[in-house]
């Protein structure tokens, strides 16, 4: 049975304004009928389509298949068959060929340096990028007294700093509150309404509240049979 996706256009106030961008920042991803094998957790995908429009914030639920498909894209998962393509035009090639970044922000190493060190790692951006993820009153902080959830947003901002054309990221592993989510996808939504970059983020379907839903492009639902597990 071929994994099956159901995509809908979550309400606006109105049109977003997009910048043009140059033909070789413009990444359209497209995913032609992928099988994965069974990941750790029994999941896999089979027969699965979905095409990523370029400069749009796409959340990806349920959680378990849409979790395997980020693992292929970021190259933790390797996939059986398939295609998957990026590009337009002259620019179309495969994924595994392009310099494209897919990027899983993750948790830095714990340190005593303070995190405002540990963010100059990627500059003055990943600085400003932590600021605005609400990081501000712990610069001064060694990185080893932050929660979990706020060495999280350390990693995102130091992802987000190399400023990737293509973004993936685990939404739910990142243990925020709903006001922290709020805050990740507030930087995403500048992300891609200012850079026009292509991101994409897992979620569990009870994390899609409407202040939430609101800042998305498209919300595209797995069909449960895309969580095969091996019998």
């Amino acid at each position: 049975m071929s994994t099956s996706t159901t995509r809908t256009a979550p309400p606006h106030g109105g049109p977003r304004v997009r910048p043009e961008l140059p033909l070789a920042r413009v990444v359209t991803l497209e995913v032609h009928d992928l099988s994965v094998d069974p990941g750790p957790d029994g999941s896999r995908l089979h027969g699965l389509d979905l095409e990523l429009r370029a400069g749009t914030l796409t959340v990806a639920t349920p959680a378990a298949p849409a979790r395997t498909l980020a693992r292929v894209l970021v190259g933790d998962l390797p996939g059986r068959d398939g295609d998957l393509v990026t590009g337009q035009g002259r620019t179309r090639r495969p994924l595994a060929k392009t310099s494209w970044t897919a990027l899983a922000a993750r948790t830095p190493p714990t340190t005593g340096r303070p995190t405002v060190e540990v963010l100059d790692q990627g500059g003055l951006a990943a600085i400003r990028l932590g600021v605005h993820l609400g990081l501000g009153p712990l610069l001064d902080l060694p990185l080893a007294v932050l929660d979990a959830a706020d060495r999280t947003l350390v990693g995102l901002a130091l992802a987000l700093a190399a400023a990737p054309d293509l973004v993936v990221l685990d939404l739910p592993a990142a243990g925020l509150d709903p006001e922290g989510r709020r805050r990740v996808l507030e930087t995403l939504r500048d992300l891609v309404d200012v850079e026009g970059r292509t991101v994409l983020v897992v979620a569990a379907a009870d994390h899609l509240d409407p202040d939430v839903v609101v800042l998305l492009d498209d919300v595209v639902r797995l069909d449960p049979c895309a969580a095969e597990r091996p019998g």
